[in-house]
Parts: structure tokens; sequence; C-alpha cells
């Protein structure tokens, strides 16, 4: 969700600080456009900036949600044996010899 938000702020950023420039550049090379007054200019620039961030929002939304289902699960570390001794295996049929007499 927070990568979604995040996305959604910078495309509302994104195509407002894109959308002015580039306003005022259509008007400049379209001289019939030039009759369209700042407030219909600025309701259209807002809606695509809407739209745009909706898209961002579920883009990132669905790459937070991607990111999560595929990530690894963390194994602990193993704690190592205590008193671990060498084995001397000269001293195992000593040990359990079961021919001994008693």
């Amino acid at each position: 969700m927070k990568t979604g938000c995040l996305f959604a702020v910078i495309a509302m950023v994104g195509t407002v600080l894109i959308g002015l420039p580039l306003s005022f550049l259509i008007q400049y090379l379209f001289p019939s456009l030039q009759n369209l007054d700042s407030y219909k200019l600025g309701e259209l620039i807002g809606r695509i900036a809407w739209f745009f961030a909706f898209v961002a929002f579920i883009v990132g939304w669905i790459r937070q949600a991607n990111r999560k289902r595929f990530e690894e699960p963390k194994i602990p570390e193993l704690s190592k044996p205590e008193n671990l001794q060498p084995i001397d295996y000269s001293k195992l049929s000593e040990l359990y010899d079961d021919d001994r007499k008693p």
C-alpha cells in the first residue's frame, strides 16, 4: 500500500510538472487553442493527473504484493551443539566390546 501511494504521488506531481509547460507549448504551436481559458486547462491537467495517479497506485500496489509473495522465508541460524569432543576410534572396541568377560 505504501509503494502504491508513493507511485501515485510521483505520478501526480510528474503529470502536473509536465502538463503545465506542455500546455503552454501546445497553445503556442496551435494558435486555435489559445481561446482555452486557464480553468478548463487546469481541469484537464487535473483529470489526467488523477488518472495517472490511480494507474500508478494500482501498479505500485501489485508490485508490492508480488514482492512480498516471492520473498524467501528467512531461516533462523541453527545453534551449534555443545560439548562436542573428537571421537577416538581406537578406544571404541574397548568401550563397546560385548565379548568382554565381567
